[in-house]
């Protein structure tokens, strides 16, 4: 009778280590779980990031496009003031300290000016 009574606490033992296991088993799958929500959530997160960083690049080359386009438009009318102050000057019709506003001038561009 006593190796039914060994037989019962080993298949009581291995029952209850299997329990065990699988309880383990099921643990870890929760947090796996958690672990791969938590990889997606940040992999959703660099995506938002990425189209912050694109959007802040593109505002970034309006912005360097208009401030070209606005130093191109002053180097024009300082250009157009170097034409008018070299005309009159070889026109012997101004002196040093006038500005191009007070005499007529035909728009020219320092290149061809010189």
């Amino acid at each position: 009778m006593s190796s039914q009574g060994d037989d019962d606490a080993k298949h009581s033992s291995t029952s209850i280590s299997d329990m065990d296991q699988d309880g383990s088993d099921q643990e870890e799958a929760w947090f796996l779980l958690e672990v791969t929500q938590a990889q997606c959530h940040v992999h959703s997160v660099e995506q938002e990031l990425a189209r912050a960083k694109l959007r802040e690049n593109i505002a970034l080359g309006e912005l360097y496009k208009f401030c070209a386009e606005e130093a191109e438009h002053r180097l024009e009318m300082v250009e157009f003031e170097l034409g008018c102050m070299h005309n009159s000057m070889c026109n012997g019709t101004a002196a040093l300290n006038d500005g191009p506003s007070d005499h007529k001038c035909h728009h020219t561009s320092l290149s061809s000016t010189f």
